[in-house]
């Protein structure tokens, strides 16, 4: 059955919906005033766009959209639509502007929103390729890394154990299934399943860098991002992970905080 017509003016409604969903074309090609009066139009608009004209109008409006949400994917995730294929990333982007589009005018918000939609669809999908979707987060946190918010000028200090910490505000965190870091471009192997903690950044030239992280630091990064104090979230980070917070673990952890900080990750105390 199609969609009820969307809300507002009739003619931008009828178009609303061709752009969406998937049967609007042949429903269009097959009757044209039937398709445009049920959404609204008048008797003369309609007998308007009956037309050769009018119908090619309306597909290539399609065209346009469909092609330029397309053409922002492949830009963005340019490996995880070679390992999908065309006919597959076209395929879902129709499925996403049908049945969950963005309300972002950004592209890059776009495919954000483009990821969340497919995550559900590709995780339970054993036709894909099983690191599929972690390969498409992995190339989308480069992109948003790179877009993250500059850091405001600041005279590092060394912090204490009751101060928090700032963290550069471009770096995330991200977790993953499978080692798409370590894939090489064009490889045809599958990465090696696992537990794996990459950290995004920013270097001093802005370069995004990715830096794969162990348990325990990956705890204490994310506690830290929170805002906790270096001496709560060393403690905590440590519970997390299951280590005692013996001199071992805490050798491991000085040396992270230097690593970050040279790294340009860690700014000092808040």
């Amino acid at each position: 059955m199609p969609p009820e017509p969307r809300a507002g003016a009739p003619l931008e409604s009828a178009l609303a919906d061709y752009l969406r969903w998937r049967e609007a074309p042949a429903e269009l090609e097959s009757d044209t005033r039937g398709y445009l009066e049920r959404h609204g139009a008048s008797t003369n608009d309609a007998a308007t766009l009956d037309s050769a004209a009018g119908r090619a109008s309306f597909a290539l409006y399609r065209e346009l959209v469909h092609t330029r949400l397309y053409g922002a994917v492949d830009a963005t995730l340019p490996r995880t639509v070679k390992l999908c294929g065309t006919p597959r990333i076209e395929a879902e982007v129709a499925a996403f502007l049908e049945e969950q589009p963005s309300s972002s005018p950004y592209l890059r918000e776009v495919v954000v929103d483009f990821v969340a939609f497919v995550a559900p669809r590709w995780a339970r999908d054993l036709e894909l390729p099983a690191h599929a979707l972690d390969l498409a987060r992995f190339e989308l946190a480069h992109v948003e890394v790179a877009a993250g918010l500059d850091d405001e000028p600041n005279q590092p200090r060394d912090p204490s154990a009751d101060q928090p910490v700032l963290v550069q505000r471009a770096a995330r965190l991200e977790r993953f299934g499978h080692a798409v870091h370590r894939l090489a471009e064009g490889a045809a192997e599958a990465p090696e399943p696992g537990a794996f903690r990459l950290l995004g950044y920013r270097d001093a030239e802005g370069h995004t860098r990715m830096l794969e992280l162990s348990a325990l630091a990956a705890h204490l990064l994310e506690r830290l991002s929170a805002g906790e104090t270096l001496g709560a979230a060393v403690q905590a980070a440590c519970a997390d992970a299951g280590l005692a917070c013996d001199d071992a673990a805490l050798a491991e952890i000085a040396a992270l905080l230097d690593d970050l900080a040279e790294r340009g990750v860690l700014l000092g105390a808040a």
